[in-house]
């Protein structure tokens, strides 16, 4: 399976608008909040939206 019938999407690489437009699929991706404009899977996200704060704080830390 490709990365695009997947719905994987990378870091820098934006998903075409006509690819999710009517789709019906639960892998919808958003851009990653406070993050490196990355995108992650908004139904992840929406599960445990602090879990991803807290691991964003984490990760800031440990490179201070």
């Amino acid at each position: 399976m490709d990365r695009k019938a997947s719905g994987e999407v990378s870091k820098g690489e934006v998903p075409k608008p006509k690819e999710n437009v009517g789709s019906g699929s639960e892998d919808k991706v958003m851009k990653a909040p406070g993050g490196d404009g990355s995108y992650i899977s908004r139904k992840e996200f929406e599960k445990n939206p602090q879990g991803y704060f807290d691991g964003l704080h984490a990760e800031h830390k440990g490179n201070k």
